[in-house]
């Protein structure tokens, strides 16, 4: 996987991502896409160990909420949140290194 900074959701650029955040993308990721069931979707990786990732899980679904969306479905692996314009799904996969965070528009 080749993983390069981020500090925006590509989705929408109005989210700002914690610290941290990386864009994941190449050989790798293929074995996760399918979790999420969305025709588009974007991964992003925040690195973090034991229960520190309990905490990037939940600033990485701040990041959303100070954007003005809502929570709409809060499951442990998947989150739906929404504003007005959209509602943005995200497949949350807990990895021994840190958090993958797949992010898609439209039905989940």
């Amino acid at each position: 996987m080749t993983f390069k900074p981020a500090n925006a959701l590509d989705l929408d650029p109005g989210v700002r991502l914690p610290a941290g955040t990386q864009k994941v993308s190449g050989k790798g990721l293929e074995a996760f896409l399918p979790l999420l069931k969305t025709p588009k979707k974007t991964a992003y990786f925040l690195p973090a160990r034991g229960p520190s990732r309990n905490v990037a899980v939940l600033n990485f679904l701040q990041s959303f909420l100070s954007a003005g969306y809502h929570l709409i479905v809060n499951q442990p692996e998947e989150k739906v949140v929404q504003n007005p314009r959209r509602a943005l799904y995200l497949r949350v996969v807990l990895l021994e290194e840190g958090v993958l965070f797949l992010v898609g528009e439209g039905p989940g």
